[in-house]
Parts: structure tokens; C-alpha cells; sequence
């Protein structure tokens, strides 16, 4: 059997060939959705699809093959079967199109507008984490680059005197 592994917003989900719904882990807030996609993002695993994994894996020999449609959610996965990235996959543009309905059979009971709200706050979440990731990483260069200049001055420290003893003996 197929089976496809797609990333929403409110979770993970486990589906046939035909998108029915086998299994989802559901996020618990936009701020968990947020931190979790966003280490999908980075192909690092986490609560949800470590469950989603452990879904396939008690499928025993049905599981023929696993589709995804993103490289990320294939290293986040770890599954040790054979993988498949679709980058076109017609479940996953699926989910896509259907969101809300999704959304409430995994138990969301909010209209479009609270829907959307959470999306948004989901994004928010995986933005601050980008955004802190990145500053980080200047802050680290920044440190750096300023470590490089203090060696630079001990190495500066050092010639100068040689240099000026040098001068004095052959041009007094």
C-alpha cells in the first residue's frame, strides 16, 4: 500500500492513495504548529511525526512505500522504508484545497476567519523563529570577526616591537 505523509497547520497526517484520512497527530496550539513545522523546516523531527511514524511502522508489511511532498518532512520523517518525495503529489494538493474541511475533522470548530487567524499565528511563530535563528547567526559572526581583530592586535603587539629593534640596528 501508498501511503502519503502531509504537513497542515493543525497537524500531521497519515493518508491513503485516495487522501482518506489513517492517522494524524494534531498540533496542541499555533505555538507548538509553529515550532514544529518550523523543524520540519530544518529536517529535524519532532512529537508528531515521530507518532505519524510510529503509525506506519505498526502497519507492518502493508506499507509499501511512503510519499511526501518536500525533502524536509522526508528527513524530519526518518522512516527507514522506502520514501518517495513528490514535489507534485495530487494528495497533498489535496489537503491544500481542502484546509478548513480538514481542519475540522481533526477537530477545529472555528469558521474561516479563526482559521485563518491561526494560520497567521502559526506563520508568526515560524517567522520569530526564523528571524531569532538568524540573528543569531550574525551575532556568532559579529563575535567572531571581533575575536579576529583582538588576534590580530596581540599579533600587531608582538612585530612592532621586533620591527622597530630591527630598524634602530641598521638604520641608527
Amino acid at each position: 500500500m501508498r501511503v502519503h505523509v502531509v504537513a497542515h497547520p493543525f497537524g500531521i497526517l497519515l493518508l491513503d492513495g485516495d487522501g482518506n484520512a489513517l492517522f494524524y497527530s494534531a498540533f496542541s496550539s499555533p505555538e507548538d504548529a509553529g515550532e514544529s513545522l518550523y523543524l520540519m523546516s530544518l529536517g529535524r523531527s519532532f512529537h508528531q511525526v515521530e507518532k505519524v511514524r510510529a503509525a506506519i511502522e505498526s502497519m507492518g508489511g502493508e506499507v509499501e512505500e511512503v510519499v511526501v511532498p518536500s525533502r524536509e518532512l522526508a528527513s524530519s520523517l526518518g522512516y527507514s522504508g522506502r520514501v518517495i518525495v513528490d514535489l507534485n503529489s495530487p494528495v497533498a494538493k489535496a489537503v491544500r484545497e481542502r484546509a478548513l474541511q480538514i481542519a475540522k475533522e481533526m477537530g477545529f470548530q472555528g469558521d474561516r476567519r479563526e482559521y485563518n487567524d491561526y494560520v497567521t499565528q502559526v506563520g508568526i511563530e515560524i517567522s520569530r523563529r526564523r528571524i531569532k535563528d538568524e540573528l543569531s547567526q550574525r551575532d556568532n559572526l559579529i563575535i567572531r570577526a571581533i575575536d579576529y581583530v583582538d588576534h590580530l592586535n596581540k599579533s600587531l603587539n608582538v612585530l612592532i616591537p621586533a620591527i622597530r629593534e630591527w630598524y634602530s640596528i641598521y638604520f641608527p
